[in-house]
């Protein structure tokens, strides 16, 4: 049988072992390989007959920082689910994004609109190591027009960062 201060120190132990896997995971990143995807505002509100017809565009909607301290990196972005209050849900296309703003030295990205789907669309491209780039995208809207019933349309978006 173990002293009693040896048991201390093992339950010690494994507590603090079991409380870093979970922030571990609960983060899904580490210290040298980061990506953290912050919503600033996602909320249309299409109430007037205008705002039905013409394009939406919520400016710095995202803000993306990255960190790949092993190397190069890609960032991704998809819809990762869509849940809607009425019979028609609005197709994932009808959303896009466009970098607005960055910092970033060794990166190359594209200022286009980049419609979003149920895909990994490639946002960035890393090409060596990162201390911390962010990029700033506007989430966009098009016309949804008259056919879809009114409610509420939830989208999920996945953000992801891979390394070569």
């Amino acid at each position: 049988m173990l002293p009693i201060k040896t048991k201390y120190y093992i339950r010690k132990l494994l507590t603090t072992c079991l409380c870093c896997l979970f922030i571990y995971y609960g983060k899904a990143q580490n210290g040298s390989n980061y990506i953290s995807a912050t919503a600033n505002t996602t909320n249309f509100n299409l109430s007037t007959a205008n705002s039905l017809e013409t394009e939406q565009t919520l400016s710095n909607a995202f803000t993306l920082d990255i960190t790949s301290m092993n190397g190069p990196y890609s960032a991704y972005i998809r819809v990762f689910s869509t849940n809607s209050s009425s019979a028609t849900p609005i197709p994932a296309s009808m959303l896009a994004v466009q970098l607005n703003n960055y910092r970033c030295t060794r990166c190359s990205f594209t200022t286009a609109k980049i419609p979003l789907s149920q895909t990994d669309q490639q946002l960035i491209q890393g090409t060596k190591k990162s201390s911390g780039d962010s990029y700033y995208y506007d989430l966009i809207l098009a016309p949804i027009g008259y056919n879809y019933a009114p409610g509420t349309y939830t989208f999920t978006i996945l953000f992801t960062m891979t390394q070569p």
